[in-house]
């Protein structure tokens, strides 16, 4: 049997735990969450949602003693029921370190984004006063760095598009059924962190605005038209293919991955700092 893991890609608050989720309704696939922070977890919460996943079965104590270089070989090894797994940490640093590391896997890609002003009222409702450049910069990365086929879609078209999840079914030889949506019904979810909202809903939300190409040219005129450039992009294609980069595109890809690598290097400088310097007691809450 092949071993197929599906990666997520979306900036935050676009759809990725929904799509998760979505995807995961099947007997033999496994929705895993944002698992990245499993092995590297950047926030307390992680720590919490590692010990309750081990406590909630054994065989995640054995993936995590495993190590990360073992982890698809485990995961595979230990979860022989599930034929699929999909992950929704969002980082493309993180799914080409992945890929290049198990050439033993088939990996599939899905790129997920929301319409502008859904966008800017989910992320202005959360205290994100940078979205502008949070967003911009999360795709631009995901472009620059991940390099390989991906399939796109919008989080209205994942919702109300039954051509769209069909040919989303296709791309990533999953079964397409009528309801897929109802992800709730199916209890083959481990959906580590990611959205409390998505993970605890018992129907399907009703998020999502359709993207036209109206919406495309008003966007050149506001105040969000760094994102026209992106959206043109992200809604004019259902597949892309990354792979053929010319000389300035690697020169980007590498500035890119390197400053990346710079910014994770700091937050968990600052990580470490602030949780076992100035502050233990969270420390002490997760031993106990």
């Amino acid at each position: 049997m092949e071993k197929v893991v599906i990666n997520i890609g979306g900036c935050i608050r676009s759809g990725t735990t929904l799509l998760n989720l979505v995807l995961g309704n099947q007997a033999n696939v496994l929705a895993l969450g944002e698992i990245k922070a499993f092995f590297q977890p950047n926030r307390k919460q992680h720590l919490f949602d590692r010990k309750n996943l081990i406590a909630s079965d054994d065989r995640w104590q054995k993936i995590y003693d495993g190590g990360l270089e073992n982890f698809y070989d485990n995961l595979f090894q230990y979860f022989k029921e599930y034929d699929v797994f999909i992950d929704s940490s969002k980082d493309p640093l993180w799914y080409s370190r992945m890929e290049a590391a198990n050439p033993q896997v088939s990996f599939k890609s899905v790129l997920i984004y929301k319409h502008p002003k859904d966008m800017v009222r989910s992320l202005q409702k959360r205290g994100v006063s940078n979205y502008k450049k949070l967003v911009k910069n999360y795709y631009s990365d995901y472009f620059q760095i991940y390099q390989g086929t991906f399939f796109v879609l919008s989080l209205y078209e994942l919702l109300q598009d039954d051509s769209v999840l069909k040919a989303l079914c296709e791309y990533t030889g999953l079964e397409y059924r009528e309801d897929r949506r109802s992800y709730w019904l199916n209890k083959n979810s481990v959906n580590f962190h990611g959205s409390d909202t998505a993970r605890s809903s018992t129907k399907l939300l009703p998020e999502g605005t359709p993207f036209s190409q109206e919406d495309l040219e008003s966007l050149r005129n506001s105040d969000l038209k760094d994102w026209y450039r992106l959206y043109k992009t992200l809604s004019s294609n259902r597949i892309i293919d990354n792979q053929k980069l010319d000389g300035l595109q690697i020169l980007n890809r590498f500035l890119c991955i390197a400053r990346k690598q710079l910014s994770e290097g700091i937050f968990k400088l600052r990580l470490w700092v602030r949780d076992y310097i100035m502050d233990r007691k969270w420390i002490e809450a997760y031993e106990r």
